[in-house]
């Protein structure tokens, strides 16, 4: 047996947590707020703790997945993404069965939506980019088997035209 102890987590804790983590992620002043009505040190706390920095250090929130040398594929990005829905749906069904507050499972289906939204947006274009991808390769080619004075005109059209080569 471990001689940890493991506080009680309020009812709603988490919800309450991913709602405030998804609303600084939009707007990363909430916490500086003169109209915030938490105490300043939850606030400082609060701040600390769901922030992403930009100054290279991860935060509390995204230190288990910081990689200095982070490199991604497409397979990964749209993985994750599914992966991520996945978490949502299941999260989802745990609010509705655990008898979590009114008010905390309104703000789960509220952040629900809007995450959602982001995760459409996010694979429309991870299809858009695979298939931007494929268009090069095509073009690329194609590209190969042409006498070079018509890929020469080719490039000459496509900088008429704004496009860069």
């Amino acid at each position: 047996m471990s001689d940890r102890y493991f506080p009680t987590l309020p009812e709603g804790f988490v919800p309450t947590m991913m709602s405030l983590r998804a609303i600084i992620q939009d707007d990363p002043d909430f916490f500086s707020d003169p109209e915030c009505p938490y105490e300043n040190e939850d606030r400082r706390l609060l701040a600390v703790a769901l922030s992403p920095r930009t100054d290279g250090v991860p935060s509390l929130v995204t230190a288990a997945a910081y990689d200095e040398d982070f490199e991604v594929t497409d397979e990964e990005i749209a993985g994750s993404i599914e992966e991520l829905y996945r978490s949502l749906k299941n999260f989802g069904v745990q609010v509705q069965v655990d008898g979590v507050d009114p008010k905390d499972r309104a703000a789960y289906f509220r952040m629900a939506v809007a995450l959602t939204d982001k995760i459409i947006t996010l694979r429309e274009k991870a299809v858009r980019l695979k298939d931007w991808k494929q268009f090069q390769a095509m073009i690329m080619d194609w590209l190969e088997g042409v006498e070079p004075d018509v890929r020469t005109d080719l490039i000459d059209l496509l900088a008429e035209w704004g496009v860069e080569s």
